[in-house]
């Protein structure tokens, strides 16, 4: 995304973003203050991404434009009395209400044309999505999700019941974890008896086995990649068993070392993902730290009395610590465009000052591009070469009409 173009925003607002060299950061920050639309852009996005049409009809705005030039991609959105036009297409409110349904209209005389239309509507649902690709949305409010659910419909189809609950997001932090774990876990065994089968083929097919220095440096090697798996609670790879060099061992030395690599490579990633979130945690908590066991529980842990500490008995600053730093490291795909509203939300202010060097790393690590918006001097500071400030943009004259 190199270009996003907005007009008459609120009936108002005019913007114009221009990311170019941007794009290499992993980042931008949109600032400004309340009601100048930062939280309403992200909207948007997330609306293109969805192909949801409804959004935009129900939005006060003239146009909202993009172009991705590095694939050559571009979508226009423009407010009609009656509906909307995309990419010069009028598309009526009736239109996208049906289509957006799958639904073709049948009363109207003119079944063929009604079929062509929907069609038209779901070609441009279908290129919404693609323009942007995967997109992942943060919303200021993270810490709980609400669940609303039907229950029941009696029998003379009269009466309907609901179910709401609210989910405390913080506590399904754990088992989300551990699935993850399962998951690559699964990937491993898969990997390790693929290794142990060919085993003996690779071993009577192998000529040459490694030197005595290459020995000494392998296992240092495997002995620094063995405390990285402990303290990530990965147990799978075991213990180094092999301590003395034997020249008679070489080949099947050579085979261990290029076996317990491969197998090390599954876990990789997420060793780097749990290095970086322990780290975030450890950073900013007082008197109690991250910790995962072996058997690939995470928890937070008292320094003094080493007890588990209930995750919802966490500060709200704490909870959202987690829940958007687990979320940007385990559950955003790799390659996701990511649009994060208020991130400073109880925050201490120290912990604002920190949060756009450590989106960076995190960006970097994951391939992500961030678009943040926010509130907070502290995330803006010295990150000036990355923002837009929606304040100074409109007093600047980009609210002049057209």
């Amino acid at each position: 995304m190199t270009e996003i173009r907005v007009r008459k925003l609120f009936g108002r607002f005019n913007y114009d973003f221009d990311m170019g060299d941007m794009i290499k950061s992993g980042m931008i920050i949109l600032s400004g203050p309340n009601g100048f639309g930062k939280t309403m852009i992200l909207e948007c996005l997330n609306a293109i991404s969805n192909s949801d049409l409804f959004f935009f009809l129900q939005l006060n705005f003239g146009s909202f434009e993009i172009r991705r030039n590095e694939v050559d991609k571009q979508i226009k959105i423009v407010k009609k009395n009656n509906g909307l036009c995309v990419n010069g297409e009028e598309l009526s409110y009736k239109d996208i209400n049906l289509s957006s349904r799958g639904i073709v209209e049948r009363s109207s005389g003119d079944e063929e044309a009604a079929k062509q239309r929907a069609a038209k509507v779901r070609v441009i649902l279908d290129y919404m999505q693609s323009v942007l690709g995967s997109i992942q949305y943060i919303k200021g409010q993270r810490l709980v999700d609400i669940d609303d659910s039907r229950i029941a419909v009696s029998r003379q189809g009269e009466l309907r019941r609901y179910s709401r609950r609210i989910l405390e997001t913080v506590n399904k932090i754990p088992e989300e974890f551990r699935m993850q774990m399962r998951s690559l876990d699964s990937l491993y065994s898969v990997k390790s008896n693929e290794l142990d089968r060919t085993f003996l083929k690779r071993l009577f097919e192998l000529k040459e086995g490694i030197d005595e220095e290459t020995f000494k440096q392998k296992i240092e090697l495997v002995r620094g990649k063995i405390q990285k798996l402990s303290e990530s609670g990965i147990s799978k790879l075991g213990t180094l068993d092999v301590m003395q060099f034997r020249e008679e061992d070489a080949r099947a030395l050579k085979i261990y070392f290029e076996d317990f690599d491969e197998k090390y490579r599954v876990y990789e990633k997420m060793i780097e993902q749990i290095g970086l979130f322990k780290k975030i945690v450890d950073e900013r908590f007082l008197f109690k730290h991250l910790e995962i066991t072996n058997g690939q529980n995470l928890a937070i842990v008292d320094d003094d009395t080493q007890e588990r500490i209930d995750l919802n008995k966490l500060s709200s600053g704490e909870q959202e610590i987690l829940v958007l730093y687990y979320r940007l490291l385990f559950e955003i795909p790799e390659g996701s465009i990511v649009l994060i509203d208020e991130p400073e939300i109880s925050l201490h202010i120290a912990w604002q000052r920190k949060f756009a060097q450590d989106l960076q790393e995190i960006v970097k690590l994951r391939n992500l591009f961030a678009i943040v918006a926010t509130h907070s001097v502290q995330i803006v500071s010295g990150n000036r070469h990355i923002q837009y400030d929606l304040g100074e943009m409109y007093k600047n004259g980009l609210n002049k009409r057209e």
